[in-house]
């Protein structure tokens, strides 16, 4: 079961480039046509709009994959 999270939650995840952190801008439990694509979404398995802090895009998450973000941590690094 994942956790309780609602609009305004600062929260991370893991994606193809490592830990990305955004804050919640809306709780879907609907479908939804997202970016071109049907998402299933219920009030048992909700997903998250969420607008990343790297580059203020919007993507959708499962609740299932996300968690709350560490505080005052910098998640992406400059390898320079």
């Amino acid at each position: 079961m994942s956790q309780a999270f609602k609009v305004g939650d600062r929260v991370e995840w893991n994606s193809d480039s490592g830990y990305v952190a955004g804050t919640i801008t809306r709780k879907v439990t609907t479908e939804l046509n997202f970016k071109g694509y049907i998402r299933h979404a219920s009030e048992k398995d909700p997903q998250f709009i969420i607008k990343n802090e790297l580059n203020n895009q919007e993507v959708m998450q499962r609740g299932a994959t996300l968690r709350p973000a560490r505080k005052n941590k910098s998640l992406v690094t400059s390898s320079r």
